[in-house]
């Protein structure tokens, strides 16, 4: 069984080519092109195909999938391997939903926290019942930078570079420090309110930045950029 997973995001297009459980491979494409999508999944001879768009619907490439592929409809109302009791489903990003997916899969027997680290940080709560409780959504690295210029007068547009120490001596350093450390501390707060609340919890992160926060978090158990992928595959495999 030869699937096809794809992950619209706010920049960049990840692609999963997976045969049963395993990844075979990944690709990320700056600029949606249907034809190059179309191309893989004959160079693949996929068979089933699943798509998590977060703008949005892409139709020639709904379009291409149903003619090339078997495509599961993937919505709010699609059978999971979790209980989602959030209390609006149907608002509900399939994004989200595809990362509690995947940490159903890597972890069937704690409470998870899984943080997601991109564009926006999101962090999605699923107890050991399998039980997904709904999480937070708040700024990521680039937004704050962003937002800080946007909202002066005099701060300055930056990227992001991985500030050296928490305490700044310039404005753009202060300005690097106030993001990254921000977000840092935000994650270790948070992390203790879930199990001040819930007990013993396993964190999984994702997202493009994982990898920068992962080594300053003892905690975590599990790192990956790509983890929607995972989810959308066992989502797929799932109902297949």
């Amino acid at each position: 069984m030869k699937n096809i997973c794809i992950d619209i995001g706010n920049t960049k297009t990840k692609i999963g080519i997976f045969e049963n459980s395993n990844l075979l491979e990944t690709i990320i494409l700056d600029v949606l092109n249907v034809e190059n999508i179309e191309n893989i999944i004959v160079e693949n001879q996929i068979e089933y195909s699943i798509i998590s768009n977060v703008n949005e619907s892409e139709e020639p490439l709904l379009q291409m999938l149903q003619t090339k592929t078997k495509l599961l409809p993937f919505n709010h109302l699609t059978k999971l391997p979790f209980q989602n009791n959030y209390l609006t489903a149907s608002t509900l990003g399939l994004d989200r939903i595809a990362l509690i997916a995947a940490a159903v899969h890597l972890n069937n027997h704690s409470n998870i926290l899984v943080i997601s680290l991109g564009t926006c940080v999101t962090f999605e709560f699923l107890n050991r019942k399998k039980e997904y409780l709904g999480g937070a959504i708040s700024p990521g690295l680039d937004m704050r930078l962003q937002a800080m210029n946007y909202f002066t007068a005099k701060l300055p547009l930056l990227s992001f570079n991985e500030p050296t120490d928490f305490n700044g001596n310039s404005t753009e350093s202060c300005m690097q420090s106030g993001a990254f450390f921000g977000i840092l501390a935000e994650i270790k707060s948070r992390i203790e309110l879930y199990e001040s609340k819930f007990g013993e919890t396993e964190i999984i992160l994702s997202g493009g930045n994982c990898f920068l926060f992962e080594k300053h978090l003892k905690k975590a158990l599990f790192a990956h950029p790509y983890l929607t992928l995972f989810g959308l595959n066992k989502i797929l495999t799932y109902n297949v």
